[in-house]
């Protein structure tokens, strides 16, 4: 990073791994992930950047973006864009598409007030192989929920316990946030859920299903502490877009 606050690009506080630099009322923002980097901005801010990038490094350019950790850009019809993770559902699919092949879909995530509760002594106990398989699973879903499929999130937390997004923007549409909670929805400890959603310009950019820290007295208090989790979230998106000025 010290290379390339060198060669003029600035941090945000909030993500370290965000980068822009403004040159001749151009502006080229990257997003580095590990040796990674996602450009986007100016044609002339990109290009500069790239061939800067390459005086330090050993460098490979792509082109326009198509994939990145994991995820495929699809270019849609009308002109709108598709966030989709095919690699991991097609991992998904060979590695437990068996298990899976004869159950009914759903039209929806998950269904009210349906738990995973915790085992008791007269359950079977399940084998360390089955163990790693359940975890395997979880794993995989997680990865596909944090990136590009937020419908599964309360799913994926109920079953770890500890589709694509359609990328359509609307300018019309500022930063819109949803959040909220349940009450003592886990039986186990009785401790609440959070779920919130925000969106940017209609499209999804955040989303967490999340069990609460501790145990809530009263709904009203479950609601409270999903509000802080939300505003937290809203505070750390304030940062990254006043560093960006949108």
């Amino acid at each position: 990073m010290n290379f390339m606050e060198e060669k003029g690009f600035e941090r945000t506080h909030a993500e370290p791994c965000l980068l822009r630099r403004i040159d001749n009322n151009c502006t080229v923002v990257i997003c580095v992930y590990v040796d990674d980097c996602l450009l986007t901005g100016d044609r002339k801010a990109i290009d500069a950047a790239i061939r800067d990038i390459g005086s330090g490094f050993e460098k490979r350019r792509l082109g326009p973006i198509e994939e990145f950790i994991g995820c495929s850009l699809v270019d849609l019809p009308d002109g709108n864009k598709k966030l989709i993770q095919p690699d991991m559902i097609k991992k998904i699919e060979k590695e437990f598409g068996e298990s899976i092949i004869e159950l009914k879909g759903n039209k929806v995530p998950m269904e009210n007030e349906l738990t995973v509760e915790r085992p008791t002594e007269e359950d079977p106990v399940i084998s360390p192989d089955d163990q790693k398989v359940y975890r395997s699973a979880v794993g995989m879903l997680l990865y596909l929920v944090k990136h590009s499929r937020p419908d599964l999130s309360n799913f994926v937390r109920e079953l770890s316990k500890d589709r694509g997004v359609l990328i359509k923007p609307d300018k019309d549409q500022g930063v819109i946030a949803y959040c909220d909670s349940d009450f003592a929805g886990d039986k186990g400890n009785r401790r609440s859920i959070t779920g919130f959603l925000i969106h940017l310009f209609g499209v999804p950019i955040s989303w967490k299903s999340k069990q609460q820290g501790g145990v809530t007295l009263s709904s009203s208090e479950a609601e409270y502490y999903a509000i802080s989790e939300v505003s937290m979230e809203l505070k750390l998106l304030k940062m990254v877009m006043e560093f960006l000025d949108i």
